[in-house]
């Protein structure tokens, strides 16, 4: 393995592991203190992630029951990032791949089944409003 893949390996989970720190440490009503959602400011309809932020962040200071109320894909999200990141910080400490098609199948299988259940969540809002 090259130094600069190496390097992109480090970055990537060193990213997710401040990511995951962020989201343990900031108000978790409130980790934002503004609305990124272009789609919720202009219509006042919520996206299809509307609440994942916040959802992750009550899933890592310990309450689950307010995860769930957010945003359903929340835990799907914190342990994507969590293998992916430990994953990729295991693989830089080895300087070599570690069954990279397994880590591609793991992380497109949990994306597909947060998108489905993002769409699932979105719709059931929609007919709320």
């Amino acid at each position: 393995m090259t130094g600069k893949a190496r390097r992109r390996l480090l970055l990537e989970s060193g990213v997710i592991a401040v990511a995951l720190l962020a989201a343990f440490v900031l108000p978790a009503a409130r980790p934002l203190p503004f609305d990124l959602c272009v789609l919720h400011r202009l219509t006042g309809l919520p996206c299809l992630t509307c609440g994942l932020t916040r959802s992750v962040c009550f899933l890592l200071q310990g309450d689950p029951r307010a995860s769930l109320a957010f945003h359903p894909a929340g835990g799907l999200v914190v342990l994507l990032l969590a293998v992916r990141g430990s994953w990729r910080a295991c693989e830089a400490a080895l300087r070599r791949l570690i069954l990279p098609r397994a880590l591609h199948r793991f992380t497109a299988t949990l994306g597909a089944a947060g998108g489905i259940l993002s769409a699932g969540a979105w719709i059931v809002r929609l007919t709320q409003v």
